[in-house]
């Protein structure tokens, strides 16, 4: 069964802020693996 699952998604630092640059995804997959090849995809 498909659950919806929310991914996020690192990346590399950018020059003037303080955190790393990082994006949440949300899909639907049938497990956490499938739910990180999706977002990372996109």
């Amino acid at each position: 069964m498909s659950t919806h699952f929310a991914v996020l998604l690192g990346g590399s630092g950018v020059p003037g802020r303080m955190i790393e640059d990082h994006e949440t995804v949300f899909v639907v997959a049938d497990d956490e693996r499938s739910a990180k090849a999706q977002a990372k995809a996109t």
